[in-house]
């Protein structure tokens, strides 16, 4: 009959310990790396609170571009009146 000596019977359960916790640490870094999991759901949050950012921020760019051919137009305006008064007269 074949007998298991005790000292293997311990080293096989902490082979099985040691196994069982490589899986379980192994596991959990890799959703850390991810960012799966509950840590996953702040990730998305920040991305859509920083893409909401950007969008306003487009949005300003727009409204100075916008503003700025404004002036431009003004400005092209008033100089064209002012040449018209400081033109000598017609006639």
């Amino acid at each position: 009959m074949l007998v298991i000596p005790d000292w293997a019977i311990g080293v096989s359960f902490i082979v099985v310990v040691i196994a069982v916790a490589n899986t379980i640490f192994f596991r959990r870094a890799r959703t850390a790396r991810t960012g799966a999991g509950a840590g996953g759901h702040d990730l998305t949050a920040a991305v859509e609170g920083l893409q909401k950012r950007l969008d306003a921020l487009e949005e300003g760019q727009r409204r100075v571009a916008e503003l700025e051919e404004r002036l431009d137009f003004a400005e092209r305006l008033l100089a064209r009146q002012r040449d018209e008064r400081l033109a000598p007269p017609k006639g």
